[in-house]
């Protein structure tokens, strides 16, 4: 099944999980097909890290530390596909966690607020927030 999602996980100096949570996001039945990392200016070793992924995930880097905010919203204005998951950089999602999470955007459609999410944009998205399925701080964007 695909599902045509593109799942972005922002990081600042996460060599301590960065990894495993890559590993994670890459096992996800069925997967992301695209994964983004946001590397929000890293100084570290999570760039050495990122680098061993570099040919399964796309990678962009802050070259200085801009915040969550803003590396929420590259994220979502690089994505290739109409939905948009995340994940924290601390996070490993259980193996279907994707497909619940599509599922469920599916049953709520209706209830979505659109909000205006990235400045000096017309791009339009509706957002869920949490997950309720593992407990975890996620975002579920529809561009």
């Amino acid at each position: 099944m695909k599902l045509n999602i593109s799942l972005y996980i922002p990081v600042y100096n996460g060599e301590s999980t960065i990894e495993s949570v890559l590993k994670s996001a890459l096992q996800l039945d069925p997967g992301a097909d695209e994964i983004i990392i946001i590397d929000d200016g890293s100084n570290d070793q999570t760039k050495e890290i990122l680098k061993k992924y570099k040919n399964k995930i796309k990678i962009i880097k802050n070259e200085t530390n801009q915040g969550l905010a803003f590396s929420r919203n590259l994220a979502i204005s690089k994505s290739k596909h109409q939905l948009v998951a995340s994940i924290d950089a601390d996070v490993e999602p259980e193996k279907k966690w994707l497909l619940k999470l599509y599922e469920t955007q599916k049953n709520l459609v209706a209830l979505f607020a659109e909000v205006d999410c990235l400045k000096n944009t017309k791009i339009k998205t509706s957002i869920i927030c949490g997950d309720i399925y593992t407990g975890h701080r996620i975002l579920l964007v529809i561009k």
